[in-house]
């Protein structure tokens, strides 16, 4: 299996308005640091990026909007005179709701916002959202529905939905059967590595193998349509 350095992949990578992008392992696997580079260098003036934050803090996503210049609005839709006040329109929105002491009422909140976000930029198209936390989107949220309709439906009008999860055993199996690309990390629990098997187009023992020797912040790459697989490494 061939290894790609990072930086020579990131320079290679070639999105498409519409695709979806998947990406699993564990926790401190390195997802988001993996991911925020990549949807950095997908986005443009005519492909906004939306990325979505459930966490009160999160040191990586801060970094991110430092280094590329995205804003952090509190609500969706962003208000109208963010472009104003940095001068102009940012490449990307990082949609992070604020965090009280009534988690209760936080969480409410922040499934309607998540909610209407998901159902407004599958109507608009031409947009990625990177959801961090699938699961917690599918199973505490309840927004199953209208992920899966973006994976289902979403590459038709240019609405890419970029997931990330640690817990694969516990997403809509679209996240894996309709994504174009796909980034696997090593994971040693053996019902997350038996749902590898359930990638359509690639041999699954192959898949499970290479995932199962993959070193700390290494990992597997899929592109479904013509079966390239690599593996990207630190």
């Amino acid at each position: 299996m061939k290894l790609v350095p990072r930086t020579t992949f990131l320079t290679r990578w070639r999105y498409r308005s519409g695709e979806h992008v998947s990406f699993i392992g564990p926790t401190g696997s390195g997802k988001t640091h993996l991911a925020l580079p990549l949807l950095a260098r997908s986005t443009s003036k005519e492909l906004k990026g939306y990325v979505t934050v459930m966490k009160p803090r999160d040191k990586t996503v801060g970094q991110f909007m430092v280094r590329y210049h995205w804003k952090r609005v509190l609500t969706y839709p962003p208000p109208p005179q963010v472009s104003k006040i940095v001068g102009e329109a940012p490449p990307g929105f990082v949609v992070w709701p604020n965090h009280t002491s009534n988690p209760e009422l936080d969480e409410a909140r922040h499934e309607m916002i998540f909610r209407k976000m998901h159902r407004d930029l599958y109507v608009k198209g031409d947009a990625i959202i990177f959801d961090d936390e699938a699961v917690s989107l599918v199973r505490e949220m309840d927004l199953k529905p209208d992920l899966v309709r973006i994976w289902t439906k979403g590459r038709s009008v240019g609405c890419g939905l970029w997931a990330a999860t640690q817990r694969p055993s516990l997403v809509p199996l679209e996240m894996y059967d309709q994504a174009e690309h796909l980034f696997l990390a090593y994971d040693p629990d053996k019902r997350n590595q038996q749902r590898f098997g359930e990638i359509g187009g690639v041999d699954p023992d192959l898949v499970v193998d290479v995932v199962s020797r993959l070193p700390k912040y290494h990992w597997l790459y899929i592109r479904r349509s013509d079966r390239t697989l690599c593996v990207v490494g630190p």
